[in-house]
């Protein structure tokens, strides 16, 4: 799926390593867990917010508040709106992720040279 980059999936080596620290600075240390806080009850009350305005619609209100708390904390970009092509790009990589199944449900996962193999010959689309 080309996730290779994504530390869940990285191989162990000098990237996987700083991935990693990097990772448990950030989630691990008290100091920078507070430095969330703001930013937790910033998306609170826009998610309170919304669920008052449009309940309806709190599945994506959710979405929304994950997808707004992560993006900032990781890549330091704020979610304005709903419409936020950082929350699209989220959503649709859980669908494709759900869609693709487990790593290794593919056939191409335990057959590497599969991936080569020419979309028009038969059975290349999957059926």
């Amino acid at each position: 799926m080309g996730w290779k980059s994504m530390l869940v999936h990285a191989r162990y080596g000098d990237k996987f390593r700083t991935a990693r620290r990097w990772t448990h600075d950030a989630f691990s240390a008290k100091p920078a867990l507070k430095t969330y806080i703001a930013l937790q009850q910033r998306e609170t009350y826009i998610l309170l917010s919304l669920l008052i305005d449009a309940p309806q619609d709190f599945v994506a209100h959710f979405a929304r508040f994950a997808a707004a708390t992560i993006t900032e904390i990781t890549y330091g970009h704020t979610v304005t709106s709903s419409q936020d092509p950082y929350v699209h790009m989220a959503d649709e990589a859980a669908g494709a992720t759900v869609e693709a199944g487990s790593p290794a449900s593919m056939l191409v996962d335990f057959i590497p040279i599969l991936k080569y193999y020419p979309t028009w010959l038969p059975g290349a689309d999957g059926s």
